[in-house]
């Protein structure tokens, strides 16, 4: 009776070693779920926060232009937006007065653009880059005016298109308050 009683307390068998296999394969595979889901959100957040971010930057510089503008110019279309900004006040039309709006290609990414702002002199600077991947530009003009007075801005952003989120789409009005 004493061997037998030894040989029982003496160490784990075949089944106890699977069944503790089995549990710890089970609480390993949980913890990869949650790590992968906890990746798949923050990706997620980031995306949409970054998209949300240069959105903002572009929004915020492009509506300042144009609330400041005398009116739309020549050369103006769905793709590109020509303004006439009166800095010096005297009505006339000035090389460095006439600002363009447009996209420009991103190098490192072909399925984004920046969004650039240039003079009429050719300099230029990029006010946002790489997140969007669409503008368009409508002219409105207000009950009996024949002059466009409101711009409306259609901006696609993604920060990383097709991998977290879809693309979003933002549209908005902007009255010019100084036409000429």
């Amino acid at each position: 009776m004493r061997a037998g009683t030894a040989r029982r307390h003496g160490g784990l068998t075949l089944v106890e070693l699977l069944i503790v296999v089995v549990m710890i394969g089970l609480i390993g595979a949980l913890a990869l779920v949650a790590v992968t889901s906890g990746h798949e959100a923050l990706g997620r957040a980031d995306d949409d926060s970054r998209g949300q971010q240069d959105l903002r930057v572009v929004t915020e510089r492009l509506s300042r232009d144009i609330r400041a503008a005398r009116g739309v110019e020549a050369g103006s279309d769905e793709d590109t937006l020509r303004i006439w900004i009166d800095r010096d006040a005297n009505y006339k039309r000035s090389g460095d007065e006439l600002i363009t709006w447009q996209l420009s290609p991103n190098p490192d990414d072909p399925k984004h653009f920046n969004v650039v702002r240039s003079d009429a002199a050719g300099s230029g600077y990029t006010v946002g880059e790489a997140l969007v991947s669409g503008i368009a530009f409508g002219y409105d003009a207000l009950p009996n005016i024949t002059e466009s007075r409101v711009v409306t801005v259609t901006m696609t952003y993604d920060a990383i298109v097709a991998a977290y989120l879809q693309q979003k789409q933002t549209t908005y009005r902007i009255r010019m308050r100084n036409v000429a």
